[in-house]
């Protein structure tokens, strides 16, 4: 366990840190749709369930996922002895998910959270390795800031190309699942850690701000462009990744937007222990990093995805929101889902390849 306690000197507040930890634990098992997020991404609902009352400390936690990743990464390696890579690529990418559970525990940087998720990275790369899919990582440099990435193309000719735009509290890894799925209905993806995000903040410290934000993604849609230069542009994101993506189609060079759940406001209601995550992850916390979303005429060929159920974006925000965009529009609305329609989101990444398509989805 002393990956666990070997803390960096330079935290200034490891008893904050701490408490921050202690406060995601016990939500873990007492609140209410705790795990939904991690559910979607591909952790083991019977693995958690079965574990939960030990997930409550650090220790139980570090035990658990530990023990499923390397479980998932034995079988990853029969699957690569026996030449089926698929479900190789499948069980190293899902034995990474949970390496990337257990470095998300650690809300700031220290020796436990980097070498957590050096091991996710690692796992990521195996899957990559043995995948079908041509799969390439490449680093854009803004200064003395780098942002790592992926680029993955589908095993026929492309029908397009899908930036995926990370939540704020997620790493590129987290959405696997996202990049196979759009791989397979024949979009290549890309993907990188922006400010406040994965390798990006592990490695330089890089802190999210509106000005930061908004750097990255234009870098990211120029570097997009250059690699793609005669396929259609789209960007697709949840939650504050779903606000950056309205401020992203913006750019000409993006042809349409996929946004679930996009946080119209900085003040909303959250957990206290994701606040004091947002506090290690964004530049200022007050000031928050989600853009204004103005100029929305500049936007056109958007779809917005909501759940009923969500209590953190109203309703009422998203529809003023809509009423203001441009056609062709889709508004579509799921029952009994709350933020990010986590439970649909399969469901939502189907309809959205229609979408981009030309086929015709239904919504208001």
């Amino acid at each position: 366990m002393k990956k666990v306690l070997n803390w960096n000197q330079d935290i200034e507040d490891e008893s904050k840190m701490n408490k921050t930890i202690q406060k995601t634990l016990l939500a873990c098992v007492l609140q209410q749709g705790f795990w939904d997020r991690w559910f979607s991404h591909g952790i083991e609902p019977n693995v958690i369930n079965k574990k939960k009352q030990q997930l409550a400390t650090l220790e139980g936690w570090v035990r658990t996922l530990e023990h499923r990743a390397s479980e998932l990464s034995q079988l990853a390696m029969t699957h690569e002895r026996n030449q089926d890579h698929l479900e190789a690529a499948h069980h190293y990418a899902l034995s990474g998910l949970y390496y990337c559970l257990l470095q998300w525990i650690f809300p700031v940087q220290c020796d436990a959270k980097a070498e957590w998720y050096g091991l996710c990275v690692s796992q990521m790369n195996k899957a990559d390795a043995v995948s079908p899919y041509k799969k390439t990582r490449h680093t854009l440099r803004r200064g003395d800031v780098q942002y790592v990435g992926k680029v993955s193309e589908p095993l026929a000719p492309s029908k397009g190309v899908v930036i995926i735009v990370t939540p704020i509290d997620s790493a590129k890894e987290e959405l696997f699942s996202y990049e196979q799925d759009f791989l397979r209905g024949g979009f290549s993806v890309v993907i990188f850690d922006g400010p406040g995000q994965g390798e990006t903040v592990l490695e330089t410290g890089h802190k999210a701000s509106q000005q930061h934000c908004h750097s990255f993604l234009e870098a990211v849609i120029r570097f997009s462009h250059h690699a793609f230069p005669d396929l259609p542009l789209h960007l697709f994101g949840t939650s504050s990744g779903a606000t950056w993506s309205l401020e992203g189609g913006k750019n000409p060079l993006i042809s349409k937007v996929i946004a679930v759940s996009p946080a119209t406001k900085h003040d909303i209601h959250m957990p206290d222990f994701f606040k004091e995550r947002m506090e290690n992850t964004l530049e200022d916390f007050n000031q928050g990093f989600l853009p204004p979303l103005a100029e929305r005429e500049k936007l056109n060929q958007v779809v917005l995805f909501h759940g009923k159920e969500d209590v953190m974006v109203d309703k009422r925000d998203l529809l003023d929101l809509y009423e203001n965009l441009s056609e062709p529009k889709r508004f579509i609305e799921y029952e009994g889902e709350g933020h990010c329609c986590n439970f649909k989101l399969s469901e939502i990444r189907a309809r959205s390849m229609k979408w981009l398509k030309g086929e015709k989805i239904h919504g208001i």
